[in-house]
């Protein structure tokens, strides 16, 4: 079982060692993202792919425990996939996708 207080603790350890910024960094499982699959995509319906919402939620609460004490910032890997599954990504971060490489 995950200790309920976990992000208020990384974040104490994060004033405790003087951090000027906290960087959550993740991915999700791709098998539901990927355009390899052809028209078989379940995107984020997909059983592993929808950890994704995992990631929203512990951005959520990282930026939650800081309230506003640090800048939180984040990065998320995944693949290039559909528009549908994009936005809906772009639209929870708040942000958008930048293809790298």
């Amino acid at each position: 079982m995950v200790d309920k207080n976990w992000a208020r603790t990384f974040v104490d350890a994060a004033k405790k060692a003087d951090a000027d910024a906290i960087l959550v960094i993740g991915g999700f499982p791709c098998k539901g993202l990927s355009q390899a699959r052809g028209a078989s995509r379940e995107n984020l319906e997909n059983k592993d792919s929808k950890l994704f919402w995992d990631a929203v939620r512990v951005l959520r609460e990282v930026r939650q425990a800081a309230s506003g004490a640090f800048t939180v910032a984040f990065i998320v890997e995944n693949v290039m996939m559909d528009p549908d599954p994009e936005r809906t990504i772009g639209d929870n971060l708040q942000c958008r996708a930048v293809k790298v490489g």
